[in-house]
């Protein structure tokens, strides 16, 4: 199979070639005849028809009225001799094409003289133009400059394309029973206007749904996205384009909206989209009358329909303050995922925060109450299904002073609401602060106006697996996710990877109005769960045979831990442990059942104190103080894996390294060789130093992942710039101690 750099190779013999045609393809054709077959001389080229063929005026005009946007070329010759010059850029409404309208875009009959003769056809009102006009520069955005309308007084109207800005002249119906206003009229053609009484400027409907893709896969905004276009259609004159960007921010949001409400059903009905229903859910978890058997109530297993939910907050999402909240006009409220503004409101003003003591490092997030000035919202939170990572309908809401209860209560309860659980008995809820959120929540919930608690469900609450390792110990037995019956393998992070790829955008949304950044957001948490939806077969397919080959590996050990231990001890452990998730939805704290009261295992000061205590015990000649030799050897060792870049390598050959310098140890020698020197003694002190050294690395280890998962909740509810990167810099630095440690517990590993 070839290399990317194998073709590339490929290529490199071609170049000279290669850029010999794309000079050859800027001639004129010899001679320069009209590519229709009539004959003529041809001083017109099309750059957008398919080899960039040549015409007559009379032939371009025919060739093109159904193509009125693509660009041309007009041969410029000498004085001297016609057939030296060149093709400088001009227009198809410098030709004299325009667009018929009213009529699916064939001429108006109105606008068509009967000729005297009847053995003759009709002729066109306006006069043929056999050689260019003398226009203005058409491409000036200056109405002193640029003609308003033709010789024959047809509007000149600037459309936006994917292929550039372009001025051209509409023929307007003349019928004296024509009913549809110009509006219309445009619309029937695929051009969307921007105004509705003297229109001047339109968007093709390919440019508008080419936006949407850009906007969506590559975060491109508007005004991103209309400089392109500029640059697309004169790159020398830039200034000289007509700019249309607050035209294309206006329609854009109209065109979003017609694409939902014939996306999902509402072209052909009157009825007015309700709450979440322009926005798409999950369709594999469990939601009875879609993807449920008729008899699944009757299933015994109830923990197999279990539902399961995970929060968080994201805090790049921000929005500035508008300047005239009063003034802003709302196309949906409620009907994607952000959350109805009036009800979510009332329910802020009226809530209580139910304060708890706070005996969890990691719950220092829920507390704070981050304000950034000039904002109106510090970020927002949501809530999606834990399994598929799909957004929930109407569950996204701003934050107004950091990460609150009162938020996020209302995201969980909007995503029961819309999401179908109807009589599904078990629901999971995944939260990063969890242990410190669930205290009060029955209470927060029968208390607030617009909550209601879910009495008739079973409420699991878990913690991510990530998360997890950033609380204190006892949290972990408590709501790790592989501790709850039901949830089966999933980390509960799902959501960071949404924000990553959601968080491109919010730059664009930080200073939109209110609405428009509810309907981008709106949008893009909607193709995401498009895009989940179109891959989950293939997606499903591959978890299900990943998990058969896991569960034969996981059959097979717990066959091998069954064989070890006696029936009685097996039959006790599983009863407590069916006791034990019993209580733990009423008493969390019966969890700790589960902390194994396992003495540590020494680390390596402790064996080497095991080890002095023994040669005093057991003197023998010219081994005394060994276990402190070999402690130190292991010290120094780990001391070559620090990288210390401040200090000069040395390049003379005479002298190594102090890094490179390898320590003579037991373990670099064979052990028939050690025997041999009657020193198998020391190979025997120096396992027992590097087992001690691998538990302390171990032990490192889980406590500095534990110190990096905190500094990343901590980083991600930072509002300034200047301590995100304060916090990216403690985050790299308990890397740098992570990647450390993990090289001392590999050379341990390997000596031993």
């Amino acid at each position: 199979k070839q290399t990317q750099n194998d073709y590339m190779e490929e290529f490199l013999p071609r170049q000279s070639r290669f850029l010999e045609v794309l000079i050859e393809n800027e001639a004129p054709p010899s001679p320069r005849k009209c590519a229709a077959r009539c004959g003529k001389t041809a001083n017109w080229r099309c750059v957008s028809c398919l080899g960039s063929p040549v015409y007559c005026i009379k032939c371009l005009r025919f060739c093109h009225e159904r193509t009125p946007l693509h660009k041309v070329e007009v041969w410029t010759s000498t004085p001297e001799n016609s057939d030296e010059g060149f093709f400088r850029p001009s227009s198809l409404l410098v030709a004299g094409v325009k667009v018929n309208l009213g009529h699916g875009g064939f001429r108006c009959p109105a606008t068509i003289k009967p000729s005297v003769d009847s053995s003759e056809e009709g002729v066109e009102v306006e006069e043929e133009l056999e050689v260019e006009e003398d226009i203005p520069p058409i491409l000036a955005d200056n109405p002193d400059l640029v003609l308003q309308y033709d010789r024959q007084g047809n509007p000149i109207v600037v459309t936006v394309d994917s292929s550039g800005v372009h001025r051209v002249a509409f023929r307007r119906c003349q019928c004296a029973d024509c009913w549809e206003t110009e509006d219309i009229q445009f619309l029937r053609l695929g051009f969307y206007p921007a105004s509705y009484q003297q229109i001047k400027t339109v968007f093709t409907f390919s440019v508008l749904d080419d936006f949407l893709a850009d906007n969506r896969e590559c975060k491109t905004s508007c005004y991103q996205y209309f400089e392109k276009l500029r640059a697309r259609t004169a790159s020398t004159s830039l200034d000289d384009t007509p700019n249309r960007y607050h035209e294309l921010s206006r329609v854009i949001r109209q065109w979003r909206l017609m694409k939902y409400l014939k996306w999902f059903g509402f072209a052909h009905s009157k009825k007015t989209p309700g709450r979440g229903e322009l926005a798409l859910f999950c369709a594999t978890c469990p939601q009875p009358g879609i993807n449920l058997p008729d008899d699944w109530e009757d299933d015994e297993d109830e923990l197999l329909y279990m539902r399961s939910f995970v929060m968080d907050g994201n805090f790049t999402a921000s929005h500035l303050k508008p300047k005239h909240p009063e003034n802003d006009v709302r196309l949906t409220d409620g009907t994607g995922m952000m959350t109805s503004r009036g009800n979510y409101e009332d329910h802020l003003s009226k809530a209580t925060e139910k304060k708890a003591k706070n005996d969890c490092n990691a719950t220092r997030a829920l507390n704070a109450r981050i304000q950034q000035v000039g904002t109106r919202a510090t970020g927002i939170g949501a809530t999606a299904c834990a399994r598929h990572g799909c957004f929930a309908p109407c569950s996204v809401v701003d934050f107004q002073k950091g990460e609150r209860q009162a938020n996020m209560d209302y995201s969980l309860y909007q995503a029961l609401k819309s999401t179908n659980i109807k009589s599904i008995k078990h629901i999971l809820e995944i939260y990063d602060v969890m242990c410190q959120f669930s205290k009060h929540m029955e209470e927060r919930w029968e208390e607030g106006e617009y909550l209601e608690w879910p009495s008739d469900k079973v409420l699991h609450q878990g913690i991510g697996t990530f998360h997890v390792r950033g609380h204190v110990a006892r949290c972990f037995h408590r709501y790790a996710l592989s501790y709850i019956q039901g949830a089966g393998m999933i980390d509960g992070e799902i959501l960071e990877t949404l924000w990553s790829v959601l968080n491109h955008i919010s730059p664009c949304t930080r200073g939109a109005s209110e609405a428009h950044r509810d309907e981008i957001l709106d949008d893009h948490m909607n193709h995401s769960n498009w895009k989940k939806l179109v891959r989950m077969p293939r997606s499903l397919v591959s978890k299900f045979f990943r998990a058969e080959r896991f569960v034969e590996e996981t059959a097979d050990a717990l066959e091998g831990l069954t064989e070890k231990n006696n029936e009685a001890d097996i039959e006790q452990w599983t009863l407590k442990a069916q006791e034990v998730q019993e209580q733990r939805l009423n008493k969390v704290e019966a969890m700790d059942w589960y902390t194994a009261d396992v003495p540590k295992d020494p680390g390596r000061a402790d064996r080497q104190l095991q080890l002095v205590e023994k040669e005093l015990k057991e003197p023998k000649k010219g081994l005394r103080g060994i276990a402190a030799v070999l402690s130190d050897g292991l010290r120094i060792e780990e001391i070559q894996y620090v990288p210390i870049p401040t200090l000069p390598k040395n390049n003379t050959n005479e002298e190594l390294d102090a890094e490179d310098i390898v320590m003579i140890l037991p373990s670099k020698f064979r052990k028939s060789t050690l025997d041999k020197m009657g020193l198998g003694q020391l190979r025997n002190d120096e396992i027992e130093l590097r087992c001690g050294q691998a538990t302390d690395a171990l032990d490192d280890l889980r406590s500095e992942l534990g110190r990096k998962a905190f500094e990343h909740v901590q980083k991600r509810k930072i509002p300034s710039k200047k301590h995100k990167t304060r916090g990216w810099m403690a985050i790299h630095n308990q890397e740098a101690k992570v990647r450390e440690i993990t090289s001392i517990y590999r050379m341990a590993r390997k000596s031993l």
